[in-house]
């Protein structure tokens, strides 16, 4: 069974922004411009629960989802549960992941 919401390399940018983010925190800390810094650790945070959201979001599905099911982006949108409006919300958030790309 195959649980995609983000791509490898999405998920490997993440990765990168947020180490990049943690060692421009600390040297801005070091400086002494903590207020800055403290917004680098805030996109840290960020990015982390991003990887972090889908990762529970993957685990949910694998849990509860048939062996043999293939769930990406596009399916979580024409699966919505929450009707039109979900189906909606789906769409213009796929579009808004594709444009990233």
């Amino acid at each position: 069974m195959t649980i995609q919401l983000l791509t490898f390399q999405t998920r490997v940018a993440l990765a990168i922004v947020a180490v990049v983010l943690i060692a421009a925190a600390v040297i801005l800390s070091r400086k002494g411009r903590g207020t800055i810094a403290s917004i680098l650790l805030v996109g840290v945070v960020g990015c982390a629960g991003v990887l972090a959201a889908e990762g529970l979001v993957a685990l949910t599905v694998r849990l509860a989802a048939p062996r043999a099911a293939d769930f990406n982006e596009f399916r979580w949108v024409l699966l919505a549960p929450w009707g039109r409006r979900g189906l909606w919300l789906g769409v213009i958030a796929c579009g808004r992941l594709m444009a990233y790309f």
